[in-house]
């Protein structure tokens, strides 16, 4: 038997993303409100803090526990401790994929889902991978460089593929079987 937690947390407002951190054996979330928090296992909000804007999605870099979190709209990915929540460093998504320079439109419909691919082969020691809600709607591969110490980057779109079913809504990198899980409002 799996026993339930009732979701939302009250304390929380208007939550969108979340993730499991696989080093502190709990969950991140974060809130259309500007708000990321951490929740204990059995449901109870540790912590929170306000960062503002629309954050939409969290993802996590397993080997080392950052966390990743995107703003929507602006379409930044911060780098963030998990343990105080603070930024690291900041992603700012250049909207041009090969010769359209506005490829992700600006507006409320873009960015809703984000995770982080690892691999130590690759020469920038990852990949972050994103969703957008609409116009066009495509899993995105992002590119930045994780070992970089630079605190502002650019993360540049390297492959967008379309996935029917928009809007988009969340995206998973499944390791056990090397795919992404993609939700969709909308299955046809």
């Amino acid at each position: 038997a799996t026993d339930t937690v009732d979701w939302p947390i009250p304390e929380f407002p208007e939550p969108s993303g979340i993730v499991y951190h696989p080093l502190r054996k709990s969950l991140f979330i974060v809130g259309d409100e500007g708000d990321i928090g951490e929740v204990s296992l059995d449901g109870k909000l540790l912590r929170q803090m306000h960062l503002g804007g629309d954050l939409e999605a969290v993802t996590v870099d397993p080997r080392n526990g950052l966390l990743y979190v995107v703003r929507e709209g602006h379409e930044v990915i911060f780098e963030v401790r998990p343990d105080n929540f603070k930024i690291v460093r900041r992603f700012t998504i250049d909207r041009s994929f090969q010769d359209d320079p506005n490829y992700l439109r600006r507006g409320g419909d873009g960015i809703e889902g984000l995770t982080f691919v690892p691999d130590e082969k690759d020469p920038l020691d990852g990949r972050l991978w994103a969703v957008n809600q609409y116009d066009p709607p495509v899993l995105l591969e992002l590119a930045v460089s994780f070992k970089s110490k630079e605190k502002y980057q650019v993360a540049r779109i390297e492959r967008a593929i379309p996935v029917e079913g928009a809007p988009l809504s969340e995206v998973t990198w499944d390791a056990v079987n090397h795919g992404f899980l993609v939700a969709s409002a909308l299955w046809k």
